[in-house]
This record gives C-alpha cells, structure tokens and sequence, in this order.
C-alpha cells in the first residue's frame, strides 16, 4: 500500500477500502455428496487453446522443448512428492520442466494431484471420479486408489465434480504427466480452504491410501501474485524455506499472518504432511523463477517453484512454526496518540468531504507491519468495529482505513451518519500481534489473549478486551468465540477446528480501553 495513496472520502459505491477487512464471509456451501455419486464420464479439456496449444503436434513439441531447456536434477533418495507451478504452460511451464525432468526413467503407477479451487469455496477436498483428456489423449482415474482415498478421508472428501469442470490447476499438469509418466493413472483432488486442520487431515488421510502403492503425490500451486520482483522474491523465499522444511504449520502462519502468500497453501500442507508420514524428510528445490522473466513486466510477477520431496540421507527438518514472528514493538503514549489522531483525522474527511492524506512526521514506530481493528463507541454501545488482520502493512496505514470502515461498512449496522458523529463517539484501537495456532487451552490466558476460531467456511474472532469486559473466564471465552463465528458453543471442543490466539495492544479516546494497554 502505498503512503501516496488516498483514503476514499465517503462510504459510496465505487469507492473500495483495498484492504481485506475482517468481515466474516459465509460462503453458500454446495450440496455434500459421495466423491462416487459421479463415477462415469469424461472430463473434456477445458485449457487447450488458451493455456496450452490445442494441436497435439503442437503441444507435444512445446512440453518436450520445456524439458529438454530444463536441466536434469540430481536427486537422491526416494521421490514422494512434487510441488509444481500451475500458470499457462507459457509462463510457469519452463519452472514445472524441473520438477517432471525428475520422472524420467521412474515408474510411478498414479500420480495423487492436489490443487486449490480457485473458483468455488467449500469445506474439505472434492475427488473427481472422471478421466480426463487432452489434446494428448485420454488420462484414466485410478479407481481403486480413489476409493481408498475416500474411504480413509471419510466425509473431509467429497464430490463436486462441477467444480473441477473449469479449474486449471490440475489439467495443467496433465501434458507432462503424458510425456514423462506415459502410463501412469490419476486421482484428481481439489481442495476448497485453507483451513490448517482440515489439510492436515487430508494428509494423513492420503498416506493411509497411498501406503504401499507405487504412487506419487503431486501438490499443484504458484506462489506471490502481482508484486513487484523484488518483493515477490522475499514473500516465496519464505514459502520456498517452509517448504525446504516440510513445514506445513509454519507455512500456515506465514499465510495467516501475512508473511507469504500461496494460492496451493492446502494442498502444500496436505501434501507435505502425506510426503512426511510416508517417510519424506528433506525437501529440494529445483528452480524458482516468476512470470517477469517471460512476460518482460517484473512489476506484477507471479512467483513459481519446482520442488522434490524425497526420502533419503539427510537430517530430518523439525517444525518451525509453533510460533508466530516476533510482535511489532510496543507503543509508546506519542505513538498511541498519533495513531488515535489519524483514525480521527480519516472520520474527519470522510464526513467533510475532504480526501485523506498521511501527515508528515509520523513516529517511525508506526512503520512497522501489523494488523489492527478500530472500534467506534456511542454512550449506547458499540457502533462499529472492523480490523485487518495479517500483518503485511504499516499499522499507520492499517488504523485510518479501519476506522473508516468501522464507520460505514460494518455490516451488523448502518453507517454512521454525521449527526451521529457530531453527537460523540469515542475510538478505541487495537494492535494485533501475529496469530498463533493454539495446541492446549490452558495456554490461554484472559486478559492477555484475542481468540478466533475457524471451521469449514465459518471464521470469528474476538479481542482481549472483550472477554475483561464481560467478566468471562476461558471457557466463556472460547464459547463465545464460536457464537460469534456462527458455530454452537463448545464447538472449540471438537478436533476439526483451527483455535488461535494473539495479543493486543489497546487503547482509546477515553483511555478506558481494556486488557493489553
């Protein structure tokens, strides 16, 4: 975000706040079916012509030139898993070439594919019980594997196969599977979150299916998309680390917090989690590259990376993500009037008129990057509350864009009107510190700790604040977490959730701001 750029002035159409606001979502889950209530039938290219070439000659030759421009990798040990770009075969497949130069000579049966449904949302994974073509010919589901899949997954996978209709992340791969593994059969995942527990449990659940099978687990994702390369280069290395260390937990703090970015972020932890259970201990990376080195435009790049996941000589990696990055500093009382100021100052324009711009001399402080919620209060109660929560902006510009959401587009009200705002209200601030994932309850601590909750397509969270301010003890807390997610209290209860918590640094106009001053 850059600091040049203006607050909308006004709530109307038209006018967005670019930030991902901390609204729960509640996407319409489709009708849950067995994976087999559609096991016949053929899935017909849906990318030849447009992400590929839709002349077998044609195509052939473009795979074969991938691969013959992509050097060899020298790998050693038992190959898992592959991780593998997904763009057009023009911009991601010279990266992929790494990854498939790997399967010449091997005999893989199947090969597992695991993309993420860029199209439609929806708890767990979907299988689809089709072959698929392309100009190469036809590719043939390996039934048998499918059905253990299913079976060891249970309810976690299901069948859309309306989804995977128009999806490209998995047709992608299927022209060089052609050419390299001529033979080998396929089971076609998608996965509709990112939900960490769910992938988890995809997981293992595969492994169980896989073991003894001469199958290969292929997870389909790009990385960073439409950053600049310098920066695109910083947000993979940390995916491509966390991959290097089959850390799918670390991985899914990156994403939460803000720190990486990854559109296959469950099918990489699902895989990973597989690829270890099945004796995966060391990951290599084969090329990194983005889609700047083709396109020639290295200020909107889409990052890609081929990778191995292999069993062999090798120290076995341990997780490094049962902690969050560290907190952004702690703010002093010139800093927490500064930053009260500009939430002030954003309402201010909004109400006049006037387009906000950044002061000059702001603490430096105020630079560092983290997520923040605003909340506006009248005599009566709350009248808005609205926050972002990853921390990958300067909490300057995180705190005047909130207030002006709070403001106009909480949707448990309507906007603020200005004999509202001239009436009085007070603001109150909140500075989040990363998300952490939550493995025992007694960890946490009311007072010090915010907690959201997440399951299937149900998110909700709630500050420290709230909980001091109710009189809750923990287990209050935690149920209510749920009610304000949609889900029954004691939900956090059940094994299938993400529990996390943070802490926050809050404080107010008033200056009787809560838990965490």
């Amino acid at each position: 975000m850059s600091r040049n750029r203006r607050i909308p002035s006004s709530p109307g159409p038209g006018r967005p706040v670019r930030l991902q606001i901390a609204i729960l979502i509640l996407f319409l889950a489709l009708p849950l079916a067995s994976a087999r209530a559609t096991e016949v039938g053929l899935r017909p290219s849906a990318l030849a012509g447009q992400w590929y070439p839709a002349q077998a000659g044609e195509l052939k030759s473009q795979v074969r030139a991938f691969l013959d421009r992509a050097a060899v990798p020298k790998v050693q040990g038992r190959l898992k898993a592959l991780v593998v770009p997904h763009a057009g075969h023009r911009y991601s497949g010279p990266v992929a070439a790494f990854a498939y130069n790997l399967l010449k000579n091997r005999t893989f049966e199947t090969v597992v594919l695991i993309g993420p449904s860029h199209r439609a949302a929806f708890p767990g994974a979907s299988l689809n019980y089709q072959d698929y073509e392309t100009p190469l010919g036809r590719v043939s589901l390996d039934r048998d594997l499918a059905d253990r899949i299913q079976k060891a997954a249970g309810p976690l996978v299901t069948g859309r196969p309306e989804i995977h209709q128009s999806e490209h992340c998995l047709e992608i791969q299927l022209p060089f599977i052609q050419t390299v593994l001529p033979q080998a059969r396929i089971v076609p995942l998608l996965v509709g979150n990112r939900r960490y527990g769910s992938s988890v449990a995809l997981g293992r659940a595969l492994a169980e299916a896989m073991r003894g099978r001469n199958a290969l687990l292929l997870a389909s994702t790009d990385l960073s998309h439409e950053h600049p390369a310098p920066e695109a280069r910083l947000l993979d290395a940390r995916v491509i680390e966390r991959v290097r260390g089959l850390d799918g937990r670390g991985l899914h703090l990156d994403m939460l917090n803000g720190r990486s970015e990854a559109c296959g972020e469950g099918p990489l932890i699902a895989v990973m989690e597989a690829a270890r259970s099945l004796g995966a201990n060391r990951a290599e990376i084969l090329k990194y590259d983005h889609s700047g080195t083709v396109t020639g435009d290295n200020d909107h790049v889409v990052g890609y990376v081929a990778a191995a996941l292999v069993e062999g000589n090798g120290a076995d990696p341990k997780s490094k993500g049962n902690k969050a990055d560290p907190a952004p500093p702690r703010l002093g009382p010139a800093e927490k009037a500064q930053l009260l100021g500009l939430a002030r100052r954003a309402l201010d324009c909004a109400f006049d008129g006037r387009d906000f711009t950044f002061p000059k001399g702001l603490s430096p402080a105020l630079n560092s990057l983290g997520g923040a919620f605003v909340t506006i209060k009248m005599k009566d109660g709350l009248r808005g509350c609205i926050g972002h929560l990853a921390a990958n902006h300067p909490v300057s510009e995180v705190v005047p864009y909130m207030a002006v959401s709070a403001a106009f587009r909480d949707p448990r009200f309507s906007p603020l009107t200005r004999s509202e705002y001239r009436e009085g209200v007070s603001l109150e601030i909140s500075v989040l510190t990363p998300f952490e994932l939550v493995d025992r309850v007694e960890d946490i601590q009311v007072g010090r700790d915010g907690l959201m909750i997440a399951q299937g397509e149900r998110q909700g969270l709630l500050l420290p604040q709230v909980a001091v301010e109710n009189g809750w003890d923990r287990e209050k807390f935690l149920d209510q977490t749920c009610v304000k997610a949609g889900l029954p209290a004691g939900t956090w209860r059940q094994a299938n959730v993400d529990l996390y918590r943070f802490s926050a640094q809050v404080f107010g106009e008033d200056e009787k701001a809560g838990a965490g001053k």
